[in-house]
């Protein structure tokens, strides 16, 4: 392994005055590098394949020079953040887990600088150990690199020892704080600014660049956001102060409504009052005038009673005159016979009609009957087994509502009747067989449609009870559900299917167990036989089997079956391997046992067919299932082919026998005929009677029946007239006392109707006045039940109104108490405390919010007009004197031909806002919503006003506020390019259309010119100054001219380039830089060797 690295030219480290150049490199136990010092002169290129240290030597110096863990990226090459760590690279860790230093380490990295006159060491010590934090202390050391200092007899000094070692060297100083390592780094390095740790990384880190203002805003403008909290805080307290403002306006405005409110219901509360004592007066005076108009009608009653009762007397001796004359005629005319013969022969008559009609009406309602049932025989006229209903059917068809029936009907009743009781036994006891086959058939059908059902839906098949629940039983013991044999085996060949189900038989449904548990099983079998009564079930003992089982013989039955487990293989070819198959029938003779697919069996020299209801369904296999569902299926159609075959059958005999069951209704019209049905002997005797009557002579008392006549009408009239007298006097007998009654009530009511209005008075004495004012008004217009129901009516409206707006009140204001904590009555509609705290709040608060609002206005908008507009034109109009300072750094450059000048411009994305500050120079010192700046840029204005001094909410908000205080997304930047010819273009229309390293140009380029500007190169300045810039990997996107091109560029800005790239790229950057080393991997360690040596052995080996 190589400790030293020689120096590519033999010149001395030592740098002319003015240039502190990076001149060694030491590192021990980094990563690979056990022990190693890269000599540099001017610029350092290390080239070399993956993995072989290049990027570990890169990441030592910016570890070293940036100091902060949190900004290194190890492995800056990478795509993605590189998973290397400081402990990683001390304890040198390759692939996941292998590490060459396992246990606890100490590494030092050490960057010696040189001028003319000083030199300087910066370097690193770091402890690393498995389990353990990793730790580092920083030095400086204004001396040459010794490795000494560090490593005592090959030992790491430990970072107590270095900080005991270094106080002995003068000027030499150890850090434990990044931050006061970095602040003596600056110094020590030509008092550089700070922007030298960012700048040192993007460098390093640089990748192509694909978008101008990206690398404007990363390279040449420094990120300075606004500082916007001040604002944000005077803003926050200004929405606060207006938030109070808001709430004490809109305490007072609340207090302004309960105090309106409060007189609101006092006014309605005061009209109700009114009305009330209104309506009482009305009252009153309504009572008045009823007890007058009541005494008036008492007087008129006296005299009218003393009318009616001699009227009443007139009409009283007139009717008993008439009355008198009418009997004295009656007593004539009852002493004659014709008369009392003629009052006989009609009661006589009317008794004997209603006899006949009762009679008619009993025969009419039997006939219609009797036709009815006949008309339900009729069906069975011409049944052969029934003679006896033709002949009864033609006997109802003959009888007619003008002559009884034959006694002869009653016994054609009878000997239907026994016909037909005869003849339903048969027919009930066939309808029950019917009705319970149909019920056998649809169970059967339910059964099939649940076990279709199931099996199209789930290919798990069912067996019987008492099999599933010895399996159910021995799950505990086996440990899983044990399968069945017909489970475990298969079928190839369908063909074969019938034959092997039918020569398993039984046997398919025997358990299978594992050897290891067949002696708990059988003992699980025989007690299941002993409690539960579980028969006829097997358990294969496939110990046996594997002990004892034969072969199967070739072309045997056996061969057509595939099991899924070795020994169940085993048995089936014990138990099968001697039934042979057979093509035809008569080859079975050549066998012992033989079977034929259609399961045609021959053994012990016998030959069987055996039926398919023994084999099918199938329970074997893939097609069990199948034949499952194909079988039941059949049944199914079978079942119910059957039951629709029934159906006509049992509705024939159903029909039959409610034909047959009319038989019990033919006794009782049996009987209905033994009753009177002829009623021609009573219209004999009434026609008899109506001729006697036809031949009294009534002549002689037609005169005294008129004079009858005559005096009932007179004395009925003379009756009438007293019954009216006797009527008015007794309606005018009951009148006079409820009128005194009414009197008496109407003096009460009166004397009520006076103290209510006195008590009205009393409790309202405001309301006396305007009720008497209304009151005469009424008076005037009569209508005094209409004046109190709309006085009534009012007083109502009024406390309903009241009421009502009592409610708002109490809402208002206990709303307002709970808001606000505010102690008052919110039932009191005088409270004063709500007032009081109205006039308070007018004369003191609101004045005072208003004051501050004022203040903190003023304040926002002089940090928005100071701190914001101006100082982002302040800091827009930097950029172009930056840029104005890169394109004079430019000026005079050329690059094959091609110049280059940066151009800026208002982004379009925020140009409104661009103008905005822009013009904000014409501000002046007045209020800025006031003045004809905002009113220009209102709209505007309020936009950015609001992003700016909003809290963001979101990612998106805060990316937003982030890109407005950041000065340098107002412009938008491009680079224009004057070529040789004198035409001019834009770097940001061409990138993307031409090669990628005529488009990087400028960008190195602008790279080499921040740096000169950092390292104040062109500055006359005594002081040493680093030149450094370093590079992983760079200029891959360039051919050579321009790589050429681009180092000699940087070469004529006197900075010192350290890069590395692979290999291919050496012929390259070889002879452009000073000091080129090749790194390789070699086992665990890296070689590095100088170029040229390299090559030396490069050139030999392809010789």
């Amino acid at each position: 392994m190589i400790a030293h690295a020689a120096k590519t030219k033999g010149t001395p480290r030592m740098k002319p005055n003015g240039v502190l150049s990076l001149t060694r490199i030491f590192l021990h136990n980094w990563h690979r590098f056990n022990h190693h010092m890269l000599e540099v002169q001017d610029g350092l290129y290390l080239a070399g394949h993956n993995g072989s240290g290049k990027s570990s030597v890169l990441d030592a110096m910016q570890l070293v020079l940036i100091a902060d863990q949190s900004r290194v990226r190890y492995n800056s090459s990478a795509q993605d953040r590189s998973a290397r760590t400081l402990d990683s690279y001390v304890r040198g860790k390759i692939g996941e887990t292998r590490f060459l230093r396992p246990g606890n380490t100490v590494a030092y990295i050490a960057l010696e600088f040189s001028a003319a006159t000083q030199q300087v060491t910066l370097g690193i010590c770091i402890e690393a150990g498995e389990g353990q934090s990793t730790q580092r202390t920083f030095f400086i050391i204004p001396a040459a690199l010794d490795p000494a200092l560090f490593l005592v007899e090959g030992r790491p000094l430990t970072r107590r020892e270095l900080r005991q070692a270094l106080k002995g060297q003068r000027g030499a100083r150890t850090y434990d704080q990044v931050g006061e390592y970095q602040a003596d780094l600056l110094n020590r390095l030509g008092g550089l600014n700070e922007r030298f740790f960012d700048l040192f990384l993007r460098a390093l880190t640089f990748q192509p660049i694909r978008d101008i203002n990206t690398f404007v805003e990363q390279w040449l403008l420094d990120a300075r956001p606004l500082d916007v909290d001040a604002l944000q805080k005077v803003v926050e307290r200004l929405s606060q102060l207006q938030l109070t403002a808001r709430e004490v306006e809109t305490k007072s405005n609340e207090l302004q409504t309960i105090v309106s409110q409060q007189q609101e219901v006092r006014n309605r509360q005061a009209l109700h009052a009114e009305y009330m004592v209104l309506a009482a007066l009305l009252r009153r005076e309504a009572a008045q005038q009823r007890k007058a108009a009541l005494q008036q009608e008492r007087g008129g009653l006296g005299q009218r009673l003393s009318q009616a009762e001699r009227e009443c007397a007139e009409a009283t001796a007139a009717f008993q005159g008439a009355n008198a004359a009418l009997i004295e005629a009656q007593v004539r005319l009852r002493q004659s016979d014709v008369v009392r013969r003629r009052d006989e022969l009609q009661a006589t008559i009317a008794q004997r009609s209603r006899e006949a009609e009762q009679i008619r009406a009993i025969y009419a309602t039997l006939l219609r009957d009797l036709r009815q049932e006949a008309q339900q025989l009729a069906p069975l006229r011409d049944d052969a087994d029934l003679p006896e209903v033709a002949p009864l059917l033609a006997t109802i068809a003959d009888l007619s509502a003008e002559r009884p029936p034959e006694a002869a009907l009653g016994d054609q009743l009878a000997a239907v009747q026994t016909a037909l009781d005869a003849a339903l036994p048969a027919l009930r006891e066939r309808s029950f067989q019917l009705k319970q086959r149909l019920r056998e058939l649809e169970e059967r059908e339910q059964v099939l449609e649940q076990e279709l059902a199931r099996l199209r839906s789930d290919r798990r098949l069912t067996y019987r009870p008492a099999l599933e629940r010895l399996r159910d039983m021995l799950t505990p013991i086996v440990g899983e559900r044990p399968p069945l044999l017909c489970e475990l085996l298969d079928i190839p060949d369908e063909r074969w299917q019938n034959a092997v189900e039918a020569m398993l038989g039984a046997r398919r449904f025997n358990i299978i167990v594992p050897p290891r548990h067949f002696a708990a099983a059988l003992e699980q079998l025989d007690r299941a036989r002993a409690n539960e009564g579980l028969y006829d079930i097997g358990l294969i003992d496939l110990g046996k089997v594997h002990s004892e089982a034969r072969g199967a013989q070739p072309n045997s039955l056996a061969q057509q079956i595939r099991a899924k487990a070795p020994l169940v293989q085993a048995y089936i070819d014990t138990v099968l391997g001697d039934v042979i198959t057979c093509a035809k029938p008569n080859e079975l003779r050549r066998h012992r046992r033989a079977v034929t697919a259609e399961v045609l069996v021959y053994s012990e020299w016998t030959a069987r067919a055996i039926p398919p209801e023994r084999y099918q369904p199938w329970f074997i296999g893939e097609r069990a299932k199948r034949s499952q569902i194909e079988v039941r299926q059949r049944e199914l159609d079978s079942v119910r082919g059957d039951r629709v075959a029934l159906l006509p059958q049992l509705q024939a005999i159903e029909t039959r026998m409610q034909q047959l069951d009319r038989g019990h209704r033919l006794p009782l019209l049996r009987q209905r005929l033994e009753g009177q049905l002829d009623e021609r002997p009573l219209r004999q005797e009434i026609a008899e009677l109506q001729a006697e009557l036809a031949s009294l002579d009534t002549s002689g008392v037609e005169a005294l029946e008129r004079e009858v006549a005559r005096l009932q009408e007179v004395a009925e009239a003379q009756r009438q007239a007293e019954q009216r007298a006797i009527s008015e006097r007794a309606t005018l007998n009951e009148q006079i006392p409820r009128l005194d009654e009414q009197i008496s009530q109407t003096e009460l009511e009166l004397h009520e109707r006076s103290a209510e209005v006195e008590t009205l008075m009393a409790q309202h004495p405001a309301a006396v006045e305007g009720a008497n004012n209304r009151l005469s008004e009424r008076l005037v217009r009569g209508d005094l039940a209409t004046e109190i129901r709309n006085a009534e009516s009012t007083a109502t409206s009024y406390a309903t109104r009241a009421s009502n707006e009592l409610n708002d009140l109490i809402r208002m204001a206990s709303s307002f108490n709970t808001r606000f904590q505010f102690a008052a009555l919110p039932t009191d509609v005088n409270e004063a405390r709500y007032s009081n705290e109205l006039e308070r709040l007018q004369a003191t608060e609101l004045p005072h919010y208003t004051e501050r609002i004022a203040q903190a206005q003023h304040e926002a908008e002089e940090e928005l007009r100071e701190h914001v507009l101006h100082r982002l034109r302040e800091q827009i109009f930097q950029v172009r004197q930056k840029l104005a300072w890169i394109n004079d750094a430019l000026e005079g450059l050329t690059f094959h031909g091609d110049c280059y000048r940066f151009r800026s411009k208002a982004s379009e994305e925020v140009e409104a806002y661009y103008q905005l500050i822009e013009d904000s120079q014409l501000l002046g010192s007045g209020s800025l919503f006031t003045s004809d700046f905002y009113q220009r840029h209102k709209a505007t204005f309020d936009e950015f006003y609001e992003r700016l001094t909003r809290i963001p909410q979101s990612d998106a908000e805060r990316r937003e506020q982030e890109r407005l205080i950041d000065y340098r997304r107002y412009l938008s930047y491009d680079i224009e390019i004057t070529h040789a010819n004198g035409q001019i273009s834009r770097l940001s229309r061409i990138m993307g259309q031409t090669s990628g390293g005529e488009t990087q140009t400028p960008f190195y380029l602008t790279i080499a010119a921040s740096f000169v500007q950092l390292y104040r190169i062109s500055e006359r300045n005594d002081r040493p100054t680093i030149r450094l810039v370093a590079f992983d990997e760079a200029f891959s996107k360039m051919d050579q001219d321009r790589i050429g091109a681009t180092l000699d560029l940087f070469q004529q800005f006197g900075l010192q380039i350290v890069t590395a790239t692979p290999l291919e790229r050496c012929e390259y950057l070889v002879p452009k830089i000073c000091t080129s080393m090749v790194l390789s991997a070699v086992g665990d360690g890296v070689w590095v060797e100088p170029y040229r040596n390299y090559a030396a052995r490069l050139q030999e080996v392809e010789g």
